[in-house]
């Protein structure tokens, strides 16, 4: 497999990055600070919808 690493300024930017990049069965490691809100992207990811 390989690695890429992806530098955003907000959660928005994460998921614009991420999504189309991503497909299932993949492993996203998301890091912040909880005042950044990643965790949206979290759940954004985990439901059916994100790869669409």
């Amino acid at each position: 497999g390989s690695v890429e690493v992806v530098d955003v300024a907000d959660a928005a930017a994460a998921l614009d990055a991420i999504a189309p990049r991503a497909e299932p069965g993949d492993a996203v490691l998301i890091k912040a600070s909880r005042a950044v809100g990643l965790e949206r992207v979290a759940e954004a990811l985990a439901d059916e919808g994100a790869f669409a």
